[in-house]
């Protein structure tokens, strides 16, 4: 389940996986110094 709802962005295709930029988002954030950061979100990955 996604905490955040995706607005628009800019695809850049860089395999092994894509990246997002110029990204717009709708949910909560905090704000420091006049940026704004995405609240809850996280990166997972495996390690085998």
């Amino acid at each position: 389940m996604f905490s955040h709802r995706l607005i628009s962005s800019d695809v850049v295709n860089m395999p092994p996986v894509s990246l997002i930029k110029n990204v717009k988002l709708k949910g909560q954030y905090y704000r420091f110094n006049n940026i704004d950061i995405p609240a809850n979100m996280e990166y997972c990955f495996n390690i085998a």
